[in-house]
């Protein structure tokens, strides 16, 4: 497309080599003509106040010296005309009229300047705008909004007061509305998001670059004729190449009618913040998924522990159900309690095998209600041995009641087993052992907090603990805060050290589900 000439305020003269000496030839003609007609004519009339046509002709050509000397001339040249046609003893009325003359020529050179300077002004202003349109990294386009005003004009001259019930009635006066909005100009970082090389192949009308299916564009007209000041929207624009771009719209409309012609509209390119998201959603599942296997060589040591109870528990049950039968008088009853025990032990043991399978299978991370002290109480249960071996007191003031939280069950217990054996770790060698772990509902957040005696952080440990790779640990590789801290931050959830006067204090709060299992 051919974009217009942007309008100016003042008509711009021919400022080809040959336009400037075809008005400077003329304002030498006028002048001569003016001179032999005001030297040599008995006209009564100031005819000396004609030399301002020259001045109007070759204003724009000269410089502001060459300019107020024009002006000299052209009075010089009246005085002369003056003193050839009146002599040494003129009349007043010829005296007044020279004064005139000379006044207007005055006049008339210094609004010249004016208007030249005004130009100047123009031109810089105008060369700094397009400077700015066209480098900004942000695409932006004009569009003439006139032939919207004029339709939004006609729709409420037909009485209509609800005008976005109007137009979702009549879908197609909006895209005949749409068809008639034209592009005026585009920037260079337009050309290149919608695949064009040159403004002459950029799009006509709007209608042209957005899909049918658009309905951003009924949203816009109902902005505008609610005389908003300003419309913004997210949509999907069409490339050259026929590739749907989705695209943030923004644009202030002008305070009257008189800026219709050149209404800008910014343009941002969602592609790559799209493409990121993506990449961080892709991001957060595998760190999930590596956050349940970082947990693998945590429930390793735990699943001889945790198997073994409920085949121990299958073995005493069975044993009993057969002792109960080989007595001379079987008591039935008993041995269906011990047949139920066993069933129940085999039951669990099923799902620590299909909690292990899953974990490393990949399997994608179950959602579910969990109650907190439940969840508490099971992660204490993983720690056990570990507590009993280091010999550690374990405190668990479980106090949350039935406050349910919606989560990973395998990740948060583990991120829970990985902060209790974090402080179990911490208190080797102390005279003090205690983990103390509370669980609470305040407000809308489930809190649980763990408490040990060790050595706890110092200043600087404590504001690096969740970076990845961080550990204070001989041999440690510092991925266990980290990982903890994803596995809540995935819960929606918040982690922090808390001041203590000894010891480590950590404290995760947890978005609690709004309503409560039965």
């Amino acid at each position: 497309m051919k974009f217009p000439m942007l309008a100016q305020p003042f008509p711009s003269p021919d400022s080809s080599p040959l336009g400037r000496r075809l008005r400077l030839g003329g304002a030498a003609a006028i002048a001569a003509a003016v001179f032999v007609v005001d030297t040599f004519t008995p006209l009564s009339s100031a005819v000396a106040v004609l030399y301002v046509l020259v001045l109007l002709l070759v204003g724009e050509d000269l410089p502001g010296r060459r300019l107020w000397a024009v002006t000299l001339a052209c009075a010089a040249l009246a005085t002369i005309s003056f003193a050839v046609a009146h002599g040494r003893a003129p009349h007043l009325a010829p005296t007044l009229r020279l004064l005139v003359s000379l006044a207007a020529l005055g006049v008339a050179a210094f609004l010249t300047g004016r208007n030249q300077q005004a130009r100047r002004t123009l031109s810089l202003s105008e060369a700094r705008y397009r400077t700015i349109f066209n480098t900004l990294a942000v695409s932006i386009w004009e569009h003439d909004f006139r032939p919207v005003q004029a339709a939004l004009d006609a729709i409420r001259a037909q009485g209509v007061t609800d005008l976005a019930d109007h137009l979702a009635r009549h879908p197609e006066l909006v895209r005949q509305i749409k068809a008639s909005v034209r592009i005026t100009d585009v920037n260079a970082t337009a050309l290149t998001m919608m695949g064009v090389t040159d403004k002459a192949d950029f799009f006509d009308r709007l209608d042209e670059l957005l899909p049918e299916t658009d309905q951003t564009f009924a949203q816009f007209l109902v902005a505008f004729g609610e005389g908003r000041r300003s419309f913004e929207t997210e949509t999907v624009v069409r490339s050259r190449s026929g590739e749907l771009i989705p695209v943030i719209v923004a644009l202030n409309f002008p305070a009257d009618a008189r800026g219709l012609d050149r209404v800008q509209a910014s343009i941002v390119n969602l592609t790559e913040r799209r493409r990121l998201q993506e990449r961080l959603d892709r991001a957060r599942a595998e760190l999930e998924h590596a956050l349940r296997a970082a947990t693998l060589g945590v429930l390793s040591a735990s699943i001889a522990h945790e198997v073994n109870q409920p085949l121990a528990a299958i073995s005493n049950a069975a044993g009993a159900a057969q002792r109960w039968l080989d007595r001379d008088t079987p008591d039935l009853d008993e041995a269906k309690d011990a047949v139920a025990d066993v069933v129940t032990a085999a039951a669990h043991a099923a799902e620590v095998v299909r909690g292990i399978r899953g974990l490393i299978a990949h399997a994608p991370a179950e959602r579910e209600p969990l109650v907190v002290d439940g969840l508490l109480a099971a992660s204490a249960r993983f720690v056990a041995r570990e507590v009993a071996e280091h010999g550690v007191e374990l405190v668990l003031e479980a106090q949350a009641g039935e406050t349910v939280v919606h989560g990973d069950r395998v990740v948060l217990q583990q991120a829970l087993v990985n902060l209790m054996l974090n402080g179990v770790q911490a208190m080797a060698g102390g005279a003090v052992r205690r983990l103390s772990v509370r669980s609470a509902r305040e407000g809308d957040e489930a809190v649980i907090e763990i408490t040990d005696t060790g050595p706890g952080f110092s200043p600087e440990a404590a504001e690096r603990a969740f970076d990845a790779f961080y550990t204070t640990k001989s041999g440690g590789m510092g991925l266990g805060l980290a990982i903890c801290h994803s596995a809540v931050a995935a819960h929606d959830g918040r982690i922090a050290i808390l001041p203590s006067d000894a010891g480590a204090r950590i404290e995760i709060r947890l978005p609690a589900a709004q309503r409560l299992l039965p």
